[in-house]
Order: C-alpha cells, then structure tokens, then sequence
C-alpha cells in the first residue's frame, strides 16, 4: 500500500472517529434506538384503544431502519388496528441521509412528530434543540430494563425509548474456514493470520462496504475506545477530549486503530471505499467473502438470499481488538 493511500485513509478514520465520538461512541450502528420527540405522540403510544368520540389524526414517523421496513410496517399495522383514529405516516430513510434530513427538516418548521435516533450524542443534540420530550417518568418506561435506560440516559434523563440490540460481530463462513482449517481467532494476530490463509487461497478475507460511512464508522467505534480504555489504560480520555484537556495526538491507541484500518483495507474486497452497506451483505451472502463485521441486521436479508448459508453455513465470533485474549468482548 503507497503512503497517499495510508495518508488518506488516515485522514478519512480521524474524521469518521471525530463523528463516532460525537454521537457517543454508537458509530451510527442502524436500528440502536427509538425516540419520541411529541409528548401526545409518547402518551397515545402507551395508550389503549381510543373511545369513539377522540378525533382523527395523522402522525409523522421517520426511522432509519430501512433495511427491515416490512418488520416496521407490522408493527404500525397492529399499532393502527388498536388505535383506529391515529394514522402513521411513515417515511423510511437510508442511514447515511437520516440524520441530514432529520435536520433539515426540523430547521425548518417541518416536525417530525416521532424519529428514530442513536444514543449519545445524537440524542443529546436534539435534546438540547428542545425537540425531545422528557420520557423519563412515564409509566410505559417502566417496560424497560433499568440498566438500559441507564445506560442511554443524557444527564440522567431518558428522551428515547429502546428499540433493539444486539450484538456485533465477526461473522464468518464456516466452509472457508473448514477447508482451510482454520480455528476461531481470539487475538488481533490470529484474526490477521487467518485473513492471510484466506486472501493466500485466492478468496476474500473481509466484505467491506466503507462507501457507507457508517459502516466504517461502527468498526472504528469499537476499535478505537476499546485500545484507549482496555490497552492504554485512558479511561477518561473522552472526557477530557470533550472538555479540551486532550488530544488525539495524546492517544497511542490512535496510530493503533489507524494501522488496524489498513490492516482492514488489506484484506477486504476490490473497491472497499466504493461498495456499500448492501453491497457488502451481497458479497457474503454469495459467500465471496469469508468475513463480516456487523451487527445482526442484516441477518434477514442473508436469510433470503442465501437460506443455507444462514441455516448452518455461518456463525459468529468476538472482534479481538487486540492480543490479549482476555481483554476481548
């Protein structure tokens, strides 16, 4: 690999993290959470079927869970057979034009009246833009597990609701794997060893689709905390980081994450940087790729596209992040 590749995949991954840190550390993961930004809006959700004199109305519903709109459509279905004088507008939008158009519309006057949006920062933003309303003490917020709320609370508060979770992970072919006798890694050498045996056997080690920003995003977002917190001991280092008292170039687990992205671009498929989220789920599915780093959303479209793989031709290991195996999550 040249040094302007090197330099400019550096450059991109400080802007990608720069982002990361600001939601949060959730790296724009899709589907992380749900949030209410009206309060009739909240209320009527938790509300039983309406009495037959409440008037007709239409609420506005935009959600970046585009890649699962048919599982989305459901539950507006049964919300709308329970509450027959409310209808959902729903607006699908691609996650990487969300949070754009998100903004653009609120800016000018066009509320949208429930959206989804990622914990941390995003939150926090649009909170402090008085666009979300206090759920913390509604009754309904008590079908939650405490320590969730907890943990995507902003200042102790809750302004959105859990919508899922679930890991992410290496997901991983295990015919490639079998015939080329390679065992599950649980060390950072390990993981780029076996990547080698499998570029070596003329397959693709890793199906990246980083014209998604996003999806670059959620790998460095785990990446990069997990070497500033576990390896170089800089528990507070995004704090300070937020409040000015530290810089990147502090951070030796900055050259460390950067050397993994190339690592990464290494081993991944032709044309990393102009294949995309589905691309990339295309590329296992037709199992031209032996890894994937992702979350378990795009498990449904695996299953359509390729119904053995996803029976028993895949499973899933912890990313190791680094060489000491217990350190690994």
């Amino acid at each position: 690999m040249d040094k302007k590749l090197s330099l400019g995949l550096a450059a991109a991954m400080l802007t990608v993290l720069l982002s990361a840190c600001g939601s949060g550390g959730n790296g724009g993961a899709p589907g992380a959470t749900s949030a209410e930004s009206d309060g009739a809006t909240a209320e009527a959700t938790a509300t039983a079927s309406p009495a037959p004199e409440e008037k007709p109305v239409t609420i506005s519903f935009m959600h970046f869970k585009s890649d699962v709109t048919d599982g989305i459509n459901k539950i507006i279905e049964q919300f709308e057979s329970e509450n027959p004088n409310i209808t959902v507008d729903v607006e699908p939008v691609k996650y990487d034009d969300y949070y754009t158009l998100l903004k653009t519309k609120l800016a000018s006057g066009d509320i949208v009246d429930v959206f989804t949006l990622n914990a941390g920062g995003s939150t926090k933003m649009f909170r402090d833009g008085e666009y979300l309303e206090d759920l913390t003490d509604q009754s309904f917020m008590q079908n939650f597990d405490p320590g969730v709320l907890a943990e995507q609370a902003t200042d102790g508060r809750n302004f959105i609701m859990p919508l899922n979770a679930g890991p992410i992970a290496v997901f991983y072919n295990k015919k490639i794997f079998a015939e080329l006798g390679i065992e599950i890694p649980t060390t950072y050498d390990a993981l780029m060893g076996a990547a080698q045996q499998i570029k070596d056997a003329g397959k693709t080690p890793f199906a990246l689709g980083w014209k998604d920003g996003w999806t670059l995003g959620m790998w460095l977002s785990r990446d990069f905390p997990s070497h500033t917190a576990l390896i170089e001991k800089q528990t507070d280092f995004f704090d300070k980081l937020e409040k000015g008292e530290a810089k990147f170039a502090d951070n030796p687990a900055v050259k460390t994450t950067i050397a993994h992205a190339l690592d990464m671009f290494k081993f991944g498929n032709k044309d990393q940087l102009g294949v995309d989220y589905n691309g990339a789920i295309d590329l296992f599915a037709r199992e031209e790729a032996a890894m994937m780093y992702m979350g378990t959303w795009p498990l449904a479209d695996i299953q359509k596209k390729n119904p053995e793989l996803y029976e028993t031709g895949m499973g899933y290991f912890p990313y190791p992040f680094s060489n000491d195996a217990s350190e690994q999550a």
